[in-house]
């Protein structure tokens, strides 16, 4: 970031007077947040662009770090008191002060070097007029940097860089002008707001999911190839007729088939013309081995039709899977919720839509029903799996769980197959014993979980409600057999 922009920051710039609570670390963010207070101070130590930023967005899953703990720790209620940029560098100085049971004062400066590719958060602290190191993110000696060294109990020096401050005034309006996204504005803090949440987060978003899409559709293609391959198959094990046919065809011939023999001509007498039949035999093969042949392809496709059928149902279903699966990936606008899905997954492999741990009604590729048992499988399912298109579904009164129709084909759904969800809902309730419960539904986009709300508790707008009859998880999917929505055999 250039310096212009950091000092226009640090001159507006008014930080928390509470004392510091904690230092936590998501990826190459950091995040200094104060007790009883709900702004924090975010740290973007990007290889291309360095800045910090006040903030009350907590949505990113900060954690604690092993590599900014120790500094987190000496840091621990100790309050900010003034904030200096270095007149020639993109170096930022947060003073602190810390007192201690004995009632004494100790100065700290937390050093946010924001010098891109040589970033570091440094702690030292303020002894007889000199920093002295205390900590530090990367630390490294002479060996690593002929400059200088950062190592625990030596006088901090600042780097030695060729940065030159070329302006060290602003022009407003301050401007974020990118392919996907603008903005323009006044305040600089929100600037840089705005460049980590609506650029950089969006950047990487962006690679997560080409890289995601990339494996699903990879996935997609081997599917498709080992379906083919059980087509072939299937195509092999339905003529599970004609090598039987062959077979007793040729054993009353076995005596006049002679060694090197490519093939024999026979009478069908299977068919209804008993026509004149030529059957491949192999030269290789003595008669009777060509006659096992036969016999092993019949006995084969005799038992291997079903096995093939059912890996070729099984088969389609992943594929309609991944397939659903690369359109949920496309509807990613969230850079946590692809992390999420990522870390999901770990060593490449993907969490199958079987896996997931709700109750569920596959109907076809355009609808499913899925039904929470639990709060945190309500949460899950609500706030994570389910999409803005789908239907959400819960009890008005009763207390109960979360019915979703997914809504695969962004379709309309019809009059029926909402009332089979409602009279789910009303089943999976309190009210599960009662008549003419009251269902409300909307869809997705207008449910939302408050921050720090219990498991299963969320608010929710644009709702309709119905009363209803419960009806459950069996008989909803004969009524849907009836309804046409399901086939008998699923």
């Amino acid at each position: 970031m250039e310096w212009k922009y950091l000092n226009n920051w640090v001159q507006n710039v008014s930080l928390p007077q509470s004392g510091l609570k904690s230092i936590l670390a998501f990826e190459d963010q950091y995040q200094i947040s104060f007790k009883n207070n709900k702004t924090m101070l975010q740290v973007s130590l990007n290889q291309k662009d360095c800045f910090p930023f006040l903030t009350k967005d907590d949505s990113l899953p900060f954690d604690t770090d092993s590599k900014i703990n120790n500094i987190s720790q000496m840091l621990g209620s100790a309050r900010i008191d003034k904030v200096e940029l270095e007149a020639n560098d993109r170096i930022i100085k947060l003073w602190f002060k810390k007192r201690d049971i004995y009632n004494q004062t100790t100065t700290y400066a937390l050093v946010l070097e924001l010098i891109p590719r040589f970033q570091n958060i440094i702690l030292c602290r303020f002894v007889d007029d000199e920093l002295i190191i205390a900590e530090a993110l990367r630390k490294f000696s002479f060996a690593e940097n002929n400059q200088r060294q950062i190592l625990l109990n030596i006088p901090y020096v600042t780097p030695e860089t060729t940065y030159k401050v070329a302006d060290r005034e602003i022009t407003l309006p301050l401007k974020i002008d990118t392919d996907s996204y603008k903005w323009e504005g006044s305040d600089t803090n929100n600037m840089f707001e705005n460049l980590f949440h609506e650029v950089e987060l969006k950047k990487r978003l962006n690679e997560r999911k080409k890289v995601k899409l990339k494996q699903v559709k990879r996935q997609i293609k081997k599917a498709n190839t080992k379906l083919e391959k059980q087509s072939v198959e299937l195509l092999s094990a339905e003529k599970e007729t004609e090598w039987s046919q062959k077979a007793e065809l040729l054993k009353p011939l076995l005596r006049q088939i002679k060694s090197g023999q490519d093939s024999i001509e026979v009478v069908n007498y299977y068919s209804e013309n008993q026509e004149s039949l030529t059957i491949k035999l192999f030269k290789n093969k003595k008669p009777l081995e060509n006659l096992q042949y036969y016999l092993k392809k019949y006995k084969k496709a005799r038992s291997g039709f079903a096995k093939i059928t059912s890996n070729i149902k099984a088969t389609k279903a992943e594929i309609e899977d991944l397939n659903r699966e690369y359109a949920s990936v496309e509807e990613i606008d969230s850079y946590t919720e692809i992390l999420a899905l990522s870390k999901g997954q770990k060593h490449g492999h993907r969490q199958h839509h079987n896996e997931l741990p709700f109750r569920r009604i596959r109907i076809n590729a355009d609808w499913e029903i899925m039904i929470g048992r639990k709060a945190k499988e309500n949460d899950l399912l609500t706030c994570r799996v389910a999409k803005s298109q789908d239907w959400w579904f819960h009890t008005r009164i009763y207390q109960g769980t979360h019915v979703v129709l997914r809504n695969y084909s962004k379709l309309k759904p019809t009059d029926e197959l909402m009332e089979v969800c409602c009279r789910l809902a009303a089943y999976y309730s309190k009210a599960k014993t009662s008549i003419n419960v009251p269902v409300d539904y909307t869809q997705i986009r207008y449910v939302t979980k408050p921050h720090s709300a219990a498991p299963g508790y969320v608010i929710y707008k644009n709702q309709k409600t119905v009363f209803v009859n419960p009806i459950d998880f069996r008989e909803a999917r004969g009524l849907l057999i009836k309804l046409g929505y399901l086939q008998n055999e699923e």
